[in-house]
């Protein structure tokens, strides 16, 4: 992976306007030195621009963000502990240029871990644990417009 380059598409599933993207976070990129020394996480800029880059492999097209309806970022990404994701893209064309995507980033090993041992101690409910079974960070976007239009 070139330094330059702070994530990387490692593998992809791309049918009918959704993908399922693996990407791999390269830890030495300069992004995450100061956001945070010591324990460097991915800024909340850069999973979106991860997201808008993947949507854009979907539709085939250049795209800019023109709204953020909804984004929840319920876990830090670390690069170091957590290198590779795996991101589900919905896309819907509104018209020829603008598009709705919806994306959820999963981390699910360790979030996993963490919920087998917090569900084998009795520390959360079962409905709890099948949540963090199915962890997931959600970017809504009302609109992403092709720089076509």
């Amino acid at each position: 992976m070139d330094s330059k380059t702070y994530f990387e598409i490692i593998q992809s599933n791309i049918s009918n306007g959704n993908g399922i993207f693996t990407i791999k976070l390269n830890p030495e990129n300069e992004v995450y030195e100061g956001h945070f020394p010591n324990e460097p996480i991915s800024p909340g800029v850069c999973n979106i621009n991860t997201i808008k880059e993947c949507a854009e492999k979907i539709i085939e097209r250049k795209l800019f963000l023109h709204n953020l309806k909804q984004c929840k970022f319920l876990s830090l990404i670390t690069p170091a502990k957590q290198p590779t994701l795996d991101i589900s893209i919905s896309t819907t064309a509104l018209d020829e240029n603008n598009f709705n995507v919806v994306a959820k980033v999963y981390k699910e090993d360790i979030i996993k871990q963490v919920a087998e041992v917090e569900y084998d101690k009795g520390n959360i409910t079962k409905a709890c644990y099948e949540a963090m079974m199915n962890y997931e960070v959600e970017i809504t976007s009302e609109k992403l417009r092709s720089s076509l239009g």
